[in-house]
């Protein structure tokens, strides 16, 4: 109204403040002004918080045009996109980009190795993780950035390499609360309770102090080892010890260690107890340790709570359908998996990632045909088939599937096979998943790591599913 043009700093200022509340559309009416004006290919600052907005948005394909469309890229360009992968949980996406930006951009800086790490932990690329940790330590500086010593401990935590994850650490010339919690919680994820609770009382030893997301990785860890009362103790000291108010994420780990304790009174109350209970997060644990108990009664009313706060959940109806199928009540599971069909089938088409020691990506949905090695893959899972005994092999067909034949093959199920094919006797699998593993899948996994001497770890969006000598470990 006062007649002045905006200028590049103008744009920019407003760019981030659309990138910051989700304002797209806003955004998309200023990129235009700026494409009128020729601001983007003189500046480019203002060309990186294009890029930016397009990526903390969720619009990866345009934020990558409107990088490429750039006249000049620095490290702040790749890193935005970057970034804004790591955001939506595109880490496939997010390497594919670090692997361009080696052979297009310019060197990585602390920030590119901080969010590529982050992908690499995430879909279980350790030999990624591992070639990025030798450029930090060829270029000196693991020792001068305490967010990027933290990233490597919590990529090899993440990893299963919790032995290289404690030695990163111990290496660090600042340890804080980030590192120690990061490390907590890789012996969380895999099960090792005691050690974690270890790792928690040296920490405060050496004089650092629990925050909020500590207390969240030490109960994670009570949960998968089953620790109840060291779990209910630490929960109590939060406030009466250390002054913290447990938020969502604290009760609902309480929910998941009472219930799957077969508490489901004190879980209840436990909800109960919570400022807002409208968080699918909290009904799904509680719906998963219904399943364990076969409590039928309660999952019902769960399940209705569950997808009346999220009706695209996929994991809610598979849950509930494993639930029906495992008290024998095919008909109800049949009718949430008719449900699952017409509410969530975009989220439930499936799909798993794994990352080869090259840094190659193999990505497979439900029933794929078009890898490379697709005939030697299904070939792999058929003799798999003939090692299972009939009980094992029940409903699932491996022994007569074919590319083209009726038996749909789980998308978990190729991309192992795929790493069966190409990595060594008795090497880990890393899989990266996009949704919830139901029942069959994780007994066929089970199966695997017994016939193939191997371990396998499969992370979904609600977990990290750890499978080792014939047993779905946590």
């Amino acid at each position: 109204t006062e007649g002045l043009i905006p200028d590049a700093i103008t744009f920019t200022c407003i760019l981030k403040a659309c990138a910051s509340i989700g304002a797209i559309e806003k955004g998309k009416q200023i990129h235009e002004v700026i494409v009128a004006t020729g601001l983007s290919k003189k500046d480019v600052v203002l060309g990186n918080a294009l890029v930016d907005l397009y990526a903390k948005c969720g619009l990866l394909a345009k934020a990558q045009q409107v990088l490429e469309e750039l006249p000049v890229r620095d490290v702040v360009s790749w890193n935005a996109l970057i970034a804004g992968c790591i955001q939506h949980r595109q880490y496939d996406e997010a390497l594919n980009c670090y692997q361009l930006m080696q052979s297009k951009g310019p060197s990585p800086d602390s920030v590119t190795f901080i969010c590529v790490l982050k992908a690499c932990g995430s879909i279980g690329a350790v030999d990624n993780g591992k070639e990025i940790h030798d450029k930090i330590l060829h270029g000196g500086l693991l020792r001068k950035d305490v967010a990027l010593g933290t990233a490597l401990v919590d990529m090899y935590a993440k990893c299963g390499e919790l032995s290289k994850a404690q030695e990163v650490h111990e290496f660090l010339l600042v340890q804080n609360v980030v590192s120690w919690s990061a490390l907590i919680a890789g012996y969380a994820q895999h099960g090792q309770g005691h050690k974690a609770l270890d790792i928690f009382k040296q920490m405060q030893s050496e004089g650092h102090f629990p925050n909020e997301v500590t207390f969240i990785c030490i109960l994670n860890a009570c949960g998968h080892s089953g620790l109840l009362d060291e779990a209910q103790k630490l929960f109590g000291d939060m406030t009466r010890k250390y002054g913290i108010s447990p938020n969502i994420e604290h009760h609902t780990c309480m929910v998941v260690i009472l219930s799957c304790a077969g508490h489901f009174d004190e879980a209840m109350a436990m909800i109960k107890m919570m400022a807002s209970s409208a968080h699918p997060d909290v009904w799904l644990a509680l719906l998963g340790a219904c399943r364990k108990w076969d409590n039928v009664k309660l999952g019902r009313l769960v399940f209705d709570q569950a997808v009346q706060l999220d009706t695209s959940c996929a994991a809610a109806y598979v849950l509930m359908a494993n639930i029906f199928s495992d008290a024998g009540m095919q008909e109800d599971a049949e009718k949430v998996e008719a449900m699952r069909r017409k509410y969530a089938t975009l989220e439930m088409q499936g799909n798993s990632v794994w990352v080869d020691a090259s840094g190659k990506i193999h990505s497979f949905s439900v029933g794929d045909t078009s890898h490379s090695q697709i005939k030697d893959i299904y070939a792999k899972i058929k003799s798999i088939g003939h090692d299972m005994s009939p009980e094992q092999c029940r409903n699932r067909g491996l022994i007569n599937i074919s590319i083209d034949g009726p038996v749909c093959v789980y998308n978990e199920e190729l991309a192992v096979a795929c790493a069966l094919l190409n990595t060594s006797e008795g090497e880990t699998i890393h899989v990266l998943n996009d949704m919830v593993m139901c029942d069959d899948c994780q007994n066929i996994l089970a199966f695997i790591t017994q016939i193939e001497k191997r371990k396998i770890m499969v992370r979904d969006p609600t977990c990290l599913n750890v499978f080792e000598d014939g047993k779905y470990v946590t």
